[in-house]
């Protein structure tokens, strides 16, 4: 094991070893080598690496460096940030992660433990969040959860973000005035994003992209005036606490009101009245019709600029049965009406003939 010098330190037994040990690299030949700190090990991680947390553990802030390609499994326990890091004049960060890298944080969860960061993580790369909970909450002066200004981010699994009241869960930030080439965020979760969304740009290229796929949102989606007229049906799924702007769902969804939010689900042209449960807004393994019905959890259909309304519904229905469960009596009755009239006609004609 080595200290925080960079020190090798030998224990005569494995428990003593266990005790100091804060995460493990396993090497090529299956013999994990412990380090004192998280920081330790990512700057020992070559390339391919997989960084082990080894139990709850509270340390300083981390950087990831440039150029790096690493997996750091939490391995369901907690890493507390109780310190920063950040670039010069921006020391606000509890982790920064560098442009030009892969990374992969999963299983557990990374929270802040110190008033001093704004920031909880700070992302320039390519950034894979799987079954992760970020917590903001225990700074009291929280900005943003995630921050995303370059590069990839996927948040996926049950993957949840946690931000203090009236600060922001993640934001999708194009800032290439400062040397980034894009930044490109997907959230596909079954987790919760409790906290605003805030999209925006320095105007340079405001290309930012967002999807949003699956989750559960609390917050409110925040567009600056740069990007206001390029964000445009990016959702495609989640339940939302508060109504959101109808250009922002994509073609063939809609959008629709319950008793806990909104939920965007999938449009089909099909007769079943049934709609979909708000857990599974995509309509996997469900023939459901955002259009149409009404189900346990009190969601009602709506979407912004129809004519959703239950009451219209009904009136649809009660138009839909005349022209169809009932066009064929009344067809005979037409029919019937004319022959009968005819009949009285040509009678009457007849008599006044003779």
């Amino acid at each position: 094991m080595t200290d925080a010098n960079g020190n090798t330190v030998y224990y005569t037994t494995l428990e003593a070893a266990a005790a100091v040990a804060v995460a493990g690299i396993t090497d090529s030949s299956g013999h994990m080598v412990c380090y004192t700190s998280l920081q330790e090990a990512v700057d020992a991680a070559a390339n391919g690496s997989t960084i082990t947390l080894l139990d709850n553990t509270s340390g300083s802030g981390v950087v990831v460096p440039s150029g790096s390609d690493i997996t750091i499994d939490l391995n369901g326990y907690t890493y507390t940030a109780t310190s920063t890091v950040g670039s010069d004049g921006t020391v606000t960060n509890g982790f920064q992660l560098l442009k030009d890298s892969d990374i992969t944080i999963k299983n557990g969860t990374i929270e802040a433990g110190s008033d001093s960061i704004k920031i909880l993580v700070q992302n320039y790369s390519n950034l894979t969040l799987r079954d992760v909970t970020l917590d903001g909450t225990g700074s009291a002066n929280m900005q943003y959860v995630l921050s995303n200004n370059n590069g990839t981010t996927s948040i996926e699994g049950a993957t949840s973000i946690i931000a203090p009241d009236g600060a922001v869960a993640f934001d999708v930030y194009d800032y290439q005035d400062g040397g980034y080439s894009g930044v490109n965020v997907t959230v596909d979760t079954t987790g919760n994003i409790d906290g605003n969304i805030e999209i925006g740009g320095d105007g340079t290229n405001p290309t930012p992209t967002l999807t949003i796929k699956n989750g559960t949102f609390d917050g409110k989606i925040i567009v600056n005036d740069i990007m206001a007229e390029k964000m445009k049906g990016f959702i495609t799924g989640g339940v939302f606490a508060s109504e959101i702007p109808e250009k922002y769902i994509a073609e063939g969804y809609g959008l629709v009101k319950g008793a806990n939010g909104y939920a965007v689900q999938k449009e089909t042209s099909s007769s079943d009245t049934s709609i979909l449960d708000p857990s599974n807004p995509n309509g996997e393994g469900s023939d459901a019709n955002v259009n149409s019905g009404s189900n346990d959890a009190g969601f009602e259909p709506e979407k912004p600029g129809t004519d959703f309304a239950p009451e219209k519904l009904g009136e649809r229905v009660k138009t839909l049965a005349k022209t169809s469960d009932n066009l064929t009596p009344v067809l005979v009755s037409v029919v019937g009406l004319i022959a009968i009239s005819l009949t009285a006609f040509l009678f009457a004609r007849s008599r006044k003939m003779r």
